[in-house]
């Protein structure tokens, strides 16, 4: 989803400056190729986000969903010191 409102923020920064290009004589017969480039940029876009909701919905077919309750955060924290499991890094 980042990647989908980054093309769709870096579209609209585009639009925005081929219609300040296009009031000049000069470049304005020169833009129209560019019209399938922010095209593109939202497909890609899209087209990521349903392949995002398709692996979405073929996890939630196979997954276990468990509670995430007292029991389960109490098992956790068992679990964690007994493996000497340790927080991941950023």
């Amino acid at each position: 989803m980042r990647r989908h409102k980054q093309r769709q923020r870096i579209k609209a920064e585009l639009d925005a400056e081929l219609r300040q290009l296009a009031r000049t004589i000069t470049y304005a017969d020169r833009l129209g190729g560019f019209g399938h480039l922010t095209a593109l940029l939202i497909d890609s876009a899209d087209e990521e986000a349903k392949h995002l909701e398709t692996v979405r919905s073929r996890l939630l077919t196979v997954a276990d969903i468990i509670p995430l309750d007292a029991p389960i955060l109490i098992a956790a924290t068992q679990y964690q010191g007994d493996h000497d499991f340790s927080p991941p890094r950023s």
